[in-house]
């Protein structure tokens, strides 16, 4: 491994660690609990209220940095990839290609949901890549 692809294994690693530091689901389960225990429509109007907060929580500062991480991560690692002989010149197109796709997150309107959206289609192209480069390797 060269010091591009443990970089971007790094910052893949720190991504996914703001991601599960930002994701809310206990708490909204907690919730939703409360909610349906609720006995009048002031208890489920607060319970929703901290629903909308929980969820704006979601989808705030670490949502955004996560998404942007990974995609950046993405990038660089199937750029590193591309000095390994191993992975073939459309695996890492593809991976990059996808990574970029990746920079702009989910949560920024309706671009955001196309690209998300998008960035799909050339990572399962690079997922069917890899399948291929490793058949290629082994046999």
């Amino acid at each position: 491994m060269n010091n591009l692809t443990i970089f971007a294994f790094i910052l893949s690693f720190v991504s996914i660690t703001i991601y599960f530091s930002s994701n809310r689901c206990i708490e909204m389960y907690t919730i939703s609990t409360k909610y349906f225990e609720a006995t009048n429509e002031i208890q489920k109007y607060s319970m929703i209220a901290a629903g909308e907060l929980l969820l704006s929580v979601y989808k705030g500062s670490s949502y955004f940095i996560y998404y942007t991480l990974s995609g950046l991560s993405l990038i660089l690692l199937f750029k590193s990839f591309s000095k390994i002989e191993y992975f073939s010149r459309r695996t890492v197109i593809a991976g990059i290609i996808s990574g970029f796709l990746m920079l702009i997150p989910a949560t920024l309107g309706i671009i955001g949901m196309i690209l998300s959206i998008l960035s799909l289609i050339p990572w399962i192209i690079t997922c069917i890549f890899l399948v291929f480069d490793i058949k290629r390797i082994k046999g």
